[in-house]
C-alpha cells in the first residue's frame, strides 16, 4: 500500500480532511478488497527551544489505522466518508441483483436410490 498515493486520492475525491475537535486532519478510506484505513496527521510541537525541524512538513502523520485484522468493520468518523462508501456499497448491491439470471436450479440428491427399469438396472 502507497500512503501517499492513498491520501491524494482522498483529497482528489473529498478535497479537504476532517479536522478533529484538536485540529488533527483525518483521511479515511477504503481499497478494493473492502479493508478501511484511517491516517490521522497534526503537527508536533519541538521542545527545548530552537531545532531544526524533524521533517519539512507542516503536519506529520501520527497514527495509522486499519480493520483489516479485526472482527468488526472501522466507522467512518468523517459523515461525507461514510456516506460515500455506503453509496458504492449499494449501487455494486443493486448491480449484483440486477445482473443475475433468474435462472431456477434443481437441487441434485446423491441419496436417493436410481429408479429401476424393471430389469434390475438403474436407469
Amino acid at each position: 500500500m502507497n500512503l501517499g498515493k492513498s491520501i491524494r486520492e482522498y483529497i482528489k475525491l473529498f478535497k479537504e480532511p476532517l479536522i478533529d475537535e484538536k485540529g488533527a486532519k483525518i483521511y479515511e478510506w477504503e481499497n478494493q478488497e473492502g479493508v478501511r484505513f484511517r491516517t490521522i496527521a497534526d503537527i508536533i510541537n519541538q521542545r527545548g527551544g530552537r531545532q531544526l525541524p524533524l521533517s519539512l512538513f507542516e503536519s506529520q502523520i501520527i497514527t495509522f489505522y486499519s480493520d483489516r485484522n479485526l472482527n468488526e468493520r472501522m466507522q467512518f468518523k468523517n459523515p461525507l466518508v461514510a456516506r460515500h462508501y455506503e453509496a458504492i456499497a449499494k449501487t455494486k448491491e443493486m448491480s449484483i441483483t440486477s445482473n443475475e439470471p433468474k435462472k431456477e436450479v434443481k437441487q441434485q440428491s446423491f441419496n436417493k436410490k436410481p429408479k429401476s427399469n424393471g430389469f434390475g438396472m438403474g436407469m
